[in-house]
C-alpha cells in the first residue's frame, strides 16, 4: 500500500492512463491480500529471526553484528533511525527496516524527510550531491550510472561466504576425527573447484573492501562539499564495480 501505491499515483499524473492505473491498483490490492503469512506480521517476524524473508540476508550486516545495537549503522543509515537507536539503545538498521517494512516507499520518503532536521540537530556531515536516482519517486523509474548496487557485488560476497564455510566445515570434520565425512566433501568436483578459488577470492573482498572503507570517508568528511563527494564517491563506485565485473566475468 505505502510502496506501490505513490508511485502508481505518479505514474498516473505523469501519463493520465486512467484504465492501466485502475488495472495496476487492482493486482497491487490483489497481491498485498493474497493469503499467505500476513504482512503486517512479515516484518515482526523478520526482526525476530534477523533476516529478510524477501532476499535471505541479515538486517543487520556482518561487519556491525559485533557493535552495540545502537551503533550498528553506517554511512547510509537514517540518521533519524540512528538518533532513535541511540535514545533506546536500539539497532538503527532493525529501526530502518521495520519502517521500511511496515510503510515502504513512503516510509523511506518521511525518513528522508526528517532527515534534513536531524541532521541539522546532530551537526552530521553534508551529505554528497543527490543523483537523479536517489530522488524520492525518480528513483523508482530512473537508474544512473555508476551504479549504487552491484548483484555482482552480492554474487562474490555470497561465493566468498560459501567457499569460507565449506573450508572451515572441512578443517572442523578432520579436526573432530572424522576424515571420512572432509573426503566426501572433497569428493565433490563443484566443492573443489570453489575451494581453489577460496584464496583469490579473500584479497578481493579485502580490495573491495578497502574502497568501501574509502567511500564511508568520503560520506563523512566535514571538508569536502557536497558536489566533491559526489564526484569522488562516483569514482569510487566505479572503480569497484570495474574490480567486480572483471574477476565475475561480466561485461557492462
Amino acid at each position: 500500500m505505502f510502496g506501490t501505491l505513490p508511485e502508481r499515483l505518479t505514474e498516473y499524473a505523469i501519463d493520465g492512463h486512467g484504465d492501466l492505473f485502475a488495472e495496476r491498483l487492482l493486482f497491487m490490492l490483489n497481491q498485498t491480500f493474497n493469503i499467505g503469512m500476513p504482512q503486517i506480521l512479515s516484518p515482526v517476524i523478520e526482526q525476530w529471526a534477523d533476516k529478510s524473508l524477501f532476499t535471505g540476508r541479515s538486517i543487520v550486516p556482518v561487519r556491525l553484528q559485533r557493535l552495540r545495537p545502537e551503533a550498528q549503522r553506517d554511512h547510509r543509515t537514517s540518521e533519524t533511525a540512528a538518533l532513535v537507536g541511540e535514545k533506546t539503545g536500539t539497532s538503527p538498521k532493525r529501526i530502518e527496516h521495520l519502517v521500511n517494512g511496515y510503510f515502504g516507499t513512503l516510509g523511506v520518503y518521511v525518513l528522508s524527510m526528517s532527515d534534513i532536521v536531524t541532521r541539522r540537530l546532530v551537526d552530521a556531515p553534508e551529505m554528497p550531491s543527490r543523483r537523479l536516482d536517489e530522488m524520492p519517486l525518480i528513483s523508482s523509474f530512473y537508474r544512473d550510472k555508476p551504479a549504487r548496487h552491484s548483484r555482482y557485488l552480492t554474487e562474490l560476497y555470497d561465493m566468498v561466504h560459501e567457499a569460507n564455510e565449506l573450508y572451515a566445515t572441512v578443517m572442523a570434520y578432520a579436526r573432530a576425527g572424522s576424515p571420512e565425512k572432509a573426503k566426501a566433501l572433497m569428493a565433490d568436483e563443484e566443492n573443489r573447484r570453489l575451494l581453489a578459488k577460496r584464496k583469490g577470492l579473500n584479497p578481493l573482498r579485502r580490495a573491495v573492501g578497502q574502497i568501501e572503507t574509502a567511500i564511508r570517508q568520503v560520506y563523512l568528511s566535514l571538508t569536502l562539499t557536497p558536489d566533491q563527494k559526489r564526484e569522488r564517491i562516483d569514482l569510487l563506485l566505479e572503480r569497484r564495480n570495474a574490480v567486480v565485473r572483471r574477476v565475475m566475468g561480466k561485461k557492462e
